[in-house]
C-alpha cells in the first residue's frame, strides 16, 4: 500500500520537482558519504600513531633484550637444572609412596588371609573330631580301618563320581537346549513361511479378485463394444443401401447409354472403396442436374413473353410421381449439352 500510494505522489508531482527532491536527497547522501570518510581518515590517524608507539615500544624491548641475553640464558639454564631435579625428586617420592601403598596393601591382604586359614583351622578341627568319631563308628572299622584318610578318599571318589554327574546332567541339559532352539528356529523358520504363504496368497485371492472385475468390466464392454459395432454396422448398411439407391436414381437420370456405362465402369474397383466412387458420381451427376437446371432457367427466362405451356412429366421416382413445370415453348435442342456430353432434355432429366 505504501508502495502504491508513493507511486501515487510520484504520479501527481511534476519531473522538475522530483529532480529537485532527488537533487537535494542527493546532497544529504553525499555530505553523510564526506562525514564517514573524516571519520574513517581519523580512525586511520589513530592507527597509524598508535603502530608507531607499538614498534617503538618493541624496538627497546628487543634492544632490552639483547643487552640481557646472557644473563637470560644463564638464568634459564638454573631455572631448568632446578626444575628437572624438582621433577625427579617428585617423581622418586611418588614411586616411594606407591611402594608403600603396596606393602600397606600387601600386609592387609596377608592379615585377612591369615584370620581365614585360622576359621577354616578352627572349624577343620571340629571336622576331624568328627570325622575320627565317624571312623571309629562300630559299623564303619572294616571300611576305613580306623584312618581319616580312607574316608576322604570315599568322600573323593564320591565328589568326583557327583562331578562327572553333574557334567553329564550340564552336557544333556546343552544337548537339550540346543535341540531346543533348533526345533524353535525351525518352528518359527514354519510358521514365517506359513505367514508368508498365508499373505501370497491372499496377495493372489485379491489379485484374482481384480482380474475378475477386471473381466467383468472388460466383458462389459465388450458388450457394449458389440452392441455399438452392430448399431455402427446396421447404421453403414443403411447408409450403403442410401446410397446404392441414390446411384440408381442417378444412373436413371441418365439417357445415354455410354454415360451410364461410363458410371458403372467408374465405380468398379478391386481396391474396395466402391462407396466413395459411387458418392463422386452421385455428386457429379447432381452437379450435371443443377447445370441442366440453370440453363434451362436462363432459356425461360429470355421467352417470358411467349405463350406458356403445360408439360407433365411421369417417371419411375418413388418420391416425386408427378413433375409439373410451366415453360414457354422449350425446345430439346435449345437446352444444349451437358459438361460430360449427355444430350438429356431438362424435363425427362428432372422426371427421373
Amino acid at each position: 500500500m505504501k508502495q502504491r500510494a508513493a507511486l501515487a505522489n510520484m504520479e501527481e508531482e511534476s519531473p522538475s520537482t522530483l529532480l529537485l527532491r532527488k537533487e537535494a536527497e542527493d546532497s544529504v547522501v553525499q555530505e553523510e558519504l564526506e562525514l564517514t570518510r573524516r571519520k574513517v581518515l581519523d580512525r586511520l590517524n589513530d592507527v597509524k600513531a598508535k603502530t608507531a608507539i607499538f614498534e617503538r615500544k618493541q624496538a627497546e624491548l628487543r634492544d632490552t633484550v639483547q643487552k640481557n641475553k646472557q644473563f637470560i640464558r644463564d638464568t634459564d639454564a638454573k631455572i631448568e637444572t632446578a626444575e628437572k631435579k624438582a621433577r625427579e625428586e617428585v617423581e622418586q617420592m611418588n614411586k616411594r609412596l606407591e611402594e608403600k601403598k603396596l606393602i600397606v596393601s600387601d600386609r592387609d591382604k596377608y592379615m585377612e588371609e591369615k584370620i581365614i586359614e585360622e576359621k577354616i583351622i578352627a572349624q577343620n578341627s571340629q571336622f576331624k573330631k568328627y570325622l575320627d568319631s565317624v571312623v571309629s563308628c562300630p559299623g564303619y572299622e572294616e571300611d576305613f580301618k580306623g584312618e581319616i584318610e580312607n574316608l576322604l578318599n570315599r568322600h573323593n571318589t564320591l565328589k568326583g563320581g557327583n562331578a562327572e554327574l553333574q557334567q553329564q546332567d550340564v552336557e544333556v541339559n546343552r544337548t537339550l537346549d540346543k535341540r531346543r532352539e533348533d526345533f524353535q528356529r525351525e518352528y518359527t523358520k514354519l510358521q514365517n513361511e506359513q505367514l508368508m504363504v498365508n499373505s501370497d496368497f491372499h496377495n493372489q485371492q485379491m489379485e484374482f479378485e481384480k482380474l475378475r472385475a477386471e473381466k467383468a468390466e472388460l466383458e462389459s464392454k465388450l458388450t457394449s463394444a458389440m452392441d455399438a459395432r452392430e448399431k455402427y454396422q446396421s447404421h453403414i448398411g443403411i447408409i450403403g443401401m442410401a446410397i446404392e439407391q441414390l446411384y440408381q436414381r442417378a444412373l436413371q437420370s441418365c439417357r445415354d447409354d455410354r454415360r451410364k456405362q461410363a458410371m458403372e465402369d467408374h465405380i468398379t474397383s478391386k481396391f474396395g472403396h466402391r462407396d466413395d466412387l459411387v458418392l463422386e458420381c452421385i455428386e457429379e451427376r447432381m452437379k450435371e442436374l443443377v447445370w441442366i437446371v440453370e440453363k434451362s432457367k436462363m432459356d425461360i427466362a429470355k421467352k417470358d413473353k411467349e405463350p406458356e405451356k403445360e408439360v407433365v412429366v411421369d417417371g419411375p421416382d418413388e418420391w416425386r410421381k408427378h413433375l409439373r413445370f410451366s415453360y414457354k415453348d422449350v425446345n430439346h435442342d435449345n437446352l444444349g449439352l451437358s459438361p460430360k456430353g449427355d444430350s438429356t432434355s431438362f424435363g425427362a432429366n428432372s422426371s427421373q
